[in-house]
């Protein structure tokens, strides 16, 4: 139970209770002694298995100099053996548990291809097999490091199923990349991925005129999914009709295309969309994190790529572990009376800056410094959703750079200020901004110290400028004069100083409405097991 990251308030004592119904009034309850401060854990274990639906704690006791607060970390026992996101009510009202039945091309349906009856019962037994053998008590993860992916290939040349559930779990860092894709040669396919911090559902049936490559998802739903936390998907179609759950929140729609059965031929492809015949190359941007429980029709795709089946081929290098980087993200929380001030070394010919951010807000200073020797002051701040870096004398304007636009998207962008020998250069995006034009020769000298996303009340305007508000949003990866700073260190005062962050934490939240209305609410699904 540690206290707030980044705060010195905290809770020194606390009572949990918990209960298997909302309204269930008998609860147990225990009191646990918190800690003293915002970084020592304090751990307790529970004598006995508790099951309960529903966990409250309540804050007894804190610092009397803080605020109530608390953050506290929970640790459960072992997965049930079937995800449940596949329970599914039936349209009697009863809940089915399991893959629906996969339809074999000859139900409904003909195919050129079509197998004969006793090759069906064969490969659904197998299936079936696959299915009892892979759902273990325990959680199967799989770590995709951006140039990899498993292929899961069928026993036959086609897959027809008029009914899918597809379940997972995945995090990352990246805004973008391709978590699973299946398409046929008559048109159909399916694509789960990441666009700038979104998760878009392409998915078409028997539409020849529909492509990847130029259609609009089918659905998308999500934002900020790029923060380096688990988030659940589940996708259940039945026909035509669609439910595509992205962290509890639903989206139906009705697919397109002619058909009812979704025809995938060969293989469905997990973290990417390798070109066939061209090893190592993929068609669009690989996934790049961690991927946990990935149910394919009742099938644990992770599990099987672990034992080493025949039906998993691996592309590239993927673990069966989540790395975590040691990433820390601050949050400026307030526009007036947020800072950090990092130190730096001064009196270095040149200087290195670099960083990254995210953040709604049109207007906000990202950073400035002082510099050595008469240089001037350094500004970086966004205006109007565009970044403007300026070297500022006592009566001119040395040099200045404008580079992008709508960097008030929510989306992490990178920035990097490096001078050398009178040529300013400012990179966002990996992007290299023009040089400065200067109209005379200025030498500049590094600082001592940095102030990112606003200035203490007590400086003066040659210490730090700022002419628009404090910036609100978060960063990470912060590199001075090429060495990163450990904002760790910061939280525990024993480097720079702060006002009025989170540590540990980017806290801003997705400014667009995520409420479900009566219309996005699930449609009814009859799946039969």
């Amino acid at each position: 139970m540690p206290g707030p990251t980044g705060l010195t308030d905290g809770s020194s004592s606390s009572s949990s209770s918990s209960s298997r119904s909302s309204r269930e009034k008998k609860a147990a309850e225990r009191t646990f002694a918190g800690n003293v401060n915002s970084d020592s854990v304090m751990h307790h274990k529970l004598p006995h298995s508790v099951r309960a639906r529903f966990i409250r704690f309540v804050p007894l006791e804190w610092n009397p100099s803080g605020k109530i607060g608390m953050r506290v970390e929970v640790y459960g026992c072992s997965y049930s053996k079937y995800p449940q996101a596949l329970k599914i009510m039936d349209s009697g009202g009863h809940a089915q548990v399991g893959a629906p039945e996969l339809d074999t091309g000859i139900n409904g349906r003909h195919h050129e291809d079509a197998r004969t009856d006793q090759q069906n019962r064969q490969y659904e037994g197998a299936a079936a097999a696959e299915r009892e053998e892979s759902s273990r008590e325990e959680s199967d993860v799989a770590d995709f490091d951006g140039r990899s992916s498993l292929l899961y290939r069928f026993n036959q040349k086609l897959m027809s199923t008029l009914k899918d559930v597809i379940s997972l779990k995945f995090k990352s860092m990246q805004g973008d990349g391709v978590l699973f894709h299946g398409e046929g040669q008559r048109g159909d396919h399916i694509t789960l991925e990441l666009q700038k911090g979104r998760l878009a559902l392409h998915l078409n049936l028997e539409d020849s005129k529909s492509r990847l490559s130029s259609s609009l998802p089918s659905a998308t739903l999500g934002s900020l999914l790029d923060d380096q936390h688990w988030h659940s998907v589940l996708i259940e179609r039945v026909g035509k009709l669609v439910n595509f759950t992205v962290d509890k929140h639903t989206q139906h729609f009705r697919t397109k295309g002619e058909a009812d059965a979704l025809d995938i031929d060969y293989e469905l492809s997990f973290g990417g969309i390798p070109v066939p015949g061209k090893p190592g190359t993929f068609l669009k941007k690989n996934f790049h994190g961690c991927i946990e429980n990935l149910y394919y029709n009742g099938i644990n795709i992770i599990d099987l790529a672990k034992r080493r089946k025949h039906q998993i081929y691996t592309v590239g290098n993927v673990t069966f572990s989540c790395f975590e980087p040691q990433i820390v993200p601050i949050t400026f929380v307030n526009s007036s009376s947020s800072y950090l001030l990092l130190p730096g070394t001064p009196q270095i010919d040149g200087l290195s800056v670099s960083f990254q951010f995210r953040t709604w807000n049109k207007d906000g200073l990202l950073l400035s410094t002082e510099l050595s020797k008469g240089s001037g002051t350094l500004l970086l701040s966004l205006e109007g959703g565009t970044m403007r870096l300026l070297i500022q004398k006592v009566t001119e304007y040395a040099a200045e750079i404008l580079t992008g636009s709508n960097l008030n998207d929510g989306l992490w962008h990178s920035v990097s200020i490096n001078a050398r020998r009178n040529r300013i250069t400012l990179t966002l995006d990996n992007d290299a901004a023009s040089p400065a034009q200067e109209t005379s020769r200025v030498q500049i000298y590094s600082g001592s110290s940095y102030y990112f996303g606003g200035c203490p009340d007590n400086l003066t305007d040659s210490q730090c400028l700022n002419p628009i508000k404090a910036f609100q949003g978060c960063m990470r990866l912060i590199f001075i004069d090429n060495q990163p700073k450990d904002l760790i260190s910061v939280q525990q005062g024993s480097l720079g100083n702060f006002s009025d962050l989170h540590i540990d934490l980017c806290s801003i939240k997705d400014r667009r409405d995520q409420t479900l209305g009566k219309e996005n609410q699930p449609l009814p699904l009859q799946l039969t097991v």
